[in-house]
């Protein structure tokens, strides 16, 4: 019979490490259970499955017999049993835990556990219950390794969105900070609230809501303003990085390579309106660029509030001196806080350059680590707009 050499390293150090107290079993009792453990093991190994069923109490559930015989019968097998502990059962009866190695075709396992459970039965000590039989065979051996990996790739995920979540959270309070201490510096009275406040909105979310939004982008928070036509203030940090990239070769050569990548910062300035239905606040701006850096013509898009904007002539050129033709505006209304959201999207960008690019003493990069924050010409614009949607809500039917 062949031993698994590395199994037995593993069961004799188990056997070693492990102690565990029971009621005692007597050392007469202890050698006759061994006895019939060996005679198991030894009936395994030689395909034997009579001799295991004559082990067999007549008080064992009436499917253990064809159970073993079917794990056993006619497959070779390798089998080495380990004891690591006796348990007194009572009412004559003994459990035995235990480690095993085994190995057949396409199969191996080694330092798991199983247990029998013996009975006295006149002057015998006989099987009455285990599991022996049920951790043999390339079969448990798939589901094991299966589960197992199933577990890694779950704790894996796990780790990965906790560690996501908690680097986003970080990121976007980082950015609620740098937005509170700009509004300041531009005179705006603003202070950035709890999450228990009753001025921030009701969240009404558990822990894996609260997880999923520091993920993908929800509000970290929230910033209250006076003395301006909006009430509160927060941003976004959008999860997905956009490129564009544009290159120059000569003779297949790479001779001036640039790449822009960008995370679109969405800046939420929330107005209450207090109405249920709100279909008439949603707008959005529609531009037409003039070159890279200049806006030749807007318009909104939407009804009731989207005409009350494209009628602002004054906002409106305001609108087209002040984005640039990448930044976006709109109006959502969120019926769950009844609150309108005006939504100036803006870029963060950095650019990566090469030239010569086979010759890495010639890159160069350059990234702006800090928030592309909105300038007093855009917080202008963005408080008119949150005065119109005031006008328009002030009525008993918005707009």
């Amino acid at each position: 019979m062949r031993i698994i050499g590395l199994g037995v390293v593993v069961l004799t150090t188990l056997v070693l490490c492990t102690t565990v107290a029971f009621a005692d079993v007597s050392s007469t009792d202890k050698n006759e259970i061994q006895d019939q453990i060996d005679s198991i093991v030894s009936s395994a190994n030689r395909g034997d499955v009579d001799a295991i069923l004559t082990i067999i109490s007549p008080n064992a559930k009436p499917t253990l017999g064809s159970e073993i015989e079917e794990s056993i019968a006619g497959k070779s097998i390798s089998f080495e049993q380990s004891i690591t502990s006796y348990e007194d059962l009572g009412d004559n009866r003994v459990r035995v835990n235990g480690r095993y190695a085994a190995q057949g075709t396409g199969w191996s396992v080694s330092g798991l556990s199983n247990f029998f459970a013996f009975e006295r039965h006149e002057d015998s000590w006989l099987l009455f219950d285990t599991n022996f039989h049920q951790k043999l065979g390339l079969g448990y051996v798939g589901r094991k390794v299966t589960t197992i990996a199933v577990l890694t790739i779950v704790s894996l995920v796990v780790f990965l969105v906790l560690g996501t979540a908690w680097q986003r959270r970080s990121q976007q309070y980082a950015a609620l900070e740098d937005l509170h201490e700009h509004l300041r510096l531009h005179d705006i009275d603003a202070s950035i609230l709890t999450e228990d406040s009753p001025e921030a909105l009701q969240q009404d979310e558990g822990t894996l809501q609260r997880l999923t939004r520091h993920v993908f982008g929800g509000d970290p928070g929230y910033i209250a303003v006076r003395g301006m036509h909006y009430d509160l203030v927060t941003v976004r940090i959008a999860v997905v990085e956009r490129t564009r990239s544009t290159s120059f070769t000569f003779n297949s050569v790479p001779v001036y390579e640039q790449g822009t990548s960008w995370t679109p910062i969405e800046y939420h300035y929330i107005v209450r309106t207090g109405i249920a239905d709100g279909e008439a606040l949603k707008a959005k701006l529609k531009k037409k660029a003039a070159g890279s850096a200049s806006i030749s013509h807007v318009e909104w898009r939407g009804s009731g509030l989207a005409d009350l904007l494209n009628s602002q002539e004054e906002l409106n050129m305001a609108i087209k001196s002040t984005l640039m033709p990448q930044d976006d505006l709109k109006v959502v209304y969120y019926r769950k806080n009844r609150v309108a959201r005006i939504i100036l999207t803006m870029r963060k960008e950095k650019r990566q350059r090469s030239v010569l690019g086979f010759s890495p003493g010639f890159s160069h990069s350059e990234a702006d680590r800090s928030l592309p924050l909105p300038g007093t010409e855009k917080m202008s614009v963005i408080n008119q707009i949150a005065g119109l949607v005031r006008q328009g809500t002030s009525g008993s039917s918005p707009l």
